[in-house]
């Protein structure tokens, strides 16, 4: 691994480690300030393009609170870097605890991350880890 792909890396590990601590000034130092953050379409509030720290602000104030939010592996490859995890959360909408599957892509620009993609789909999920890279 490069060093631009190690430190790019850190700065992902960081953001994943502050948003579990609940440090959210923290964790908003770690976005670019024109970061754009890209949400899927799963018929919730926070389904939407986000803009700018103070879009990432308005998404952290609609999501929902997860009572675990665990990455499981990094990938790397240039500026980007692959996270897979999963998340438990209560749905206000069901009332039920739903447990899910997700794939992040980091898009970063001068040790920022300058764009975020959230895949919460399971065979999205499954098509992004088990492919190549390039």
């Amino acid at each position: 691994m490069h060093y631009p792909e190690m430190a790019n890396l850190g700065v992902i590990r960081a953001a994943y480690q502050t948003f579990n601590d609940g440090e959210p000034g923290r964790l908003l130092n770690l976005f670019d300030p024109q970061v754009r953050l890209i949400m899927p379409n799963s018929g919730n509030a926070t389904a939407h393009l986000w803009f700018g720290r103070d879009g990432v602000v308005r998404y952290f104030a609609l999501a929902a609170r997860c009572e675990l939010f665990e990455p499981s592996e990094f990938l790397t490859s240039g500026n980007s870097v692959i996270v897979r995890g999963r998340l438990r959360h209560y749905d206000r909408a069901t009332q039920q605890v739903q447990e899910q599957q997700w794939v992040h892509i980091a898009a970063l620009r001068d040790g920022l991350i300058a764009e975020f993609q959230v895949f919460e789909d399971r065979a999205q999920a499954t098509f992004l880890t088990s492919t190549q890279v390039y």
